[in-house]
């Protein structure tokens, strides 16, 4: 009898493939759960039986998300941070499927997703779309993100997904080359990182989140296959929340949520962005990088709890773009 050698997780990898050349490459991921899943349902059928004849295939649904710390090493096409955002951002002017318009011209809405998990087992994730991306930051602690993501169909790899075949897009070195190209890097942590939330500056911030979710759906046709035909957006949510110390009346009081029946649209501000690294000299190892809402940001009542802790509150709050905003590297994505 064959035993076949224990794999180890940590030798596998994720990999984003826009397809067009210039593609985000490997991520440094911490979690991966995308799947491939299927219901398999009996039906009551009379069949003078007490065992159960007949059943039901359910629609295949690819689904699953990716989280990975942000990191400072960010080649010639952009960090996963910045590129991700960006593909979750952008819409067609008919809020259609996400295209290229802004930000990476060369990053579709789009794309596949290829999962290493060991040597001799690999997938392929196709034309995947950001259901979901949330950024967030905590005191003492590192950039976040967490990427879900909906695909059409599950398939077997077009390359080979040993270590070697995969050599100059990892830490495995070409044959001409020594070095690892996919280098030593340091995370982004919460001092690289400056949020205002309704003019509250970082110094006052004890955690941020921003979360966009698109509320992708599956739209399934008789194509002759289980798999969905469209995947595509829907209306899409831009929420958040943040812990600030103490309490303070920029967003909780007159001019917070105890004013917003006295104002007719929202009208709050906030923005985060990450400093360009080293801020002074060179070489430069990261861009600044950064998100503004302008004046489309409603709060909600903020959660007071007292502890024998530091005194802090706790505000959600929602993001109305309206016609459109600018967000990241100066791109207008279209509501």
């Amino acid at each position: 009898m064959t035993i076949t050698a224990a794999n180890m997780g940590f030798v596998g990898w994720v990999k984003f493939d826009f397809g067009t050349g210039n593609n985000l490459g490997f991520l440094r991921a911490t979690s991966c759960d995308l799947k491939v899943t299927q219901t398999i349902d009996p039906s009551e059928v009379i069949d003078g039986t007490i065992d159960r004849t007949v059943y039901k295939l359910g629609p295949k649904e690819i689904g699953g998300s990716v989280a990975f710390p942000a990191v400072l090493d960010q080649g010639t096409s952009g960090s996963a941070m910045a590129r991700l955002w960006n593909v979750a951002l952008q819409r067609e002017g008919g809020a259609g499927v996400p295209s290229n318009q802004g930000g990476f011209a060369a990053d579709p809405g789009l794309f596949n997703v290829l999962v290493k998990y060991s040597n001799g087992t690999a997938f392929n994730y196709t034309d995947c779309i950001v259901d979901n991306y949330e950024w967030s930051v905590t005191q003492s602690d590192v950039v976040t993100i967490k990427v879900a993501l909906i695909g059409k169909d599950r398939v077997a790899p077009t390359i080979p997904v040993t270590n070697a075949a995969i050599a100059g897009n990892s830490y495995y070195p070409t044959a001409t080359n020594t070095h690892p190209t996919f280098s030593n890097t340091r995370i982004i942590t919460w001092n690289d990182v400056n949020v205002n939330v309704g003019g509250v500056p970082s110094e006052f911030v004890r955690s941020f989140t921003c979360t966009v979710n698109n509320n992708v759906k599956r739209y399934y046709s008789l194509n002759g296959a289980l798999s969905p035909s469209l995947v595509a957006p829907t209306k899409r949510d831009i929420t958040g929340n943040v812990a600030i110390i103490g309490r303070n009346d920029l967003i909780s009081g007159s001019t917070g949520a105890d004013g917003n029946y006295s104002r007719c649209s929202a009208d709050q501000t906030i923005g985060f962005s990450v400093f360009q690294i080293p801020r002074t000299g060179s070489p430069v190892c990261a861009a600044a990088w950064g998100v503004e809402f302008p004046s489309m940001c409603i709060f909600e009542y903020e959660e007071i709890a007292l502890t024998n802790e530091l005194f802090e509150t706790k505000i959600n709050y929602k993001v109305f773009p309206g016609e459109s905003f600018t967000g990241s590297n100066s791109n207008t994505f279209m509501a």
